[in-house]
């Protein structure tokens, strides 16, 4: 989106992962598991060693979806 991409101009390294951490958040309160999982991958992919990403979120995420 183009929300995000202005993000990720802005913002890259600058706390990145967290704002993805809470977009995956915000995201499942507001039923959207698809881009959740989505904003927690991206997660990962600015801190690939996120725990609680890797091994809460994700598998919260993931058990929502139907184990996608």
């Amino acid at each position: 989106t183009r929300a995000r991409a202005a993000f990720e101009k802005e913002a890259a390294g600058w706390g990145a992962a967290e704002a993805c951490y809470w977009l995956a958040r915000a995201r499942m309160k507001a039923g959207d598991f698809a881009g959740a999982k989505e904003a927690a991958e991206a997660a990962l992919g600015y801190a690939s060693d996120f725990k609680d990403v890797r091994y809460r979120l994700l598998p919260e995420i993931e058990k929502k979806l139907g184990g996608n």
